[in-house]
């Protein structure tokens, strides 16, 4: 759903997904990242890697914690910086 005509944001449909128990939350952070920029034929986003333009957000995690259950359970107050296009906004 779009921002404009549905309540949340990226974070609470990620929660959304994860509630269903259909799909990790591995799965979840591929499905929007690497997964949903090669089903859209998309180069050079998706990823961190080298030649890539990423989108990308900074948050706080605890030592030792599962990065793709962190995601499920991150409020979008606790993102510090985001950067798009590989540049800070």
């Amino acid at each position: 759903d779009s921002r404009l005509t549905a309540d949340g944001d990226m974070l609470d449909e990620l929660r959304a997904a994860h509630a269903t128990g259909q799909i990790t939350p591995e799965q979840l952070f591929r499905t929007v990242t690497t997964n949903a920029a090669r089903i859209l034929r998309l180069r050079g986003v998706g990823a961190l890697l080298p030649g890539c333009l990423p989108d990308f957000f900074v948050a706080p995690i605890a030592p030792n914690a599962d990065p793709y259950q962190a995601l499920i359970a991150l409020k979008a107050q606790a993102i510090e910086a985001v950067f798009i296009g590989g540049e800070s906004r």
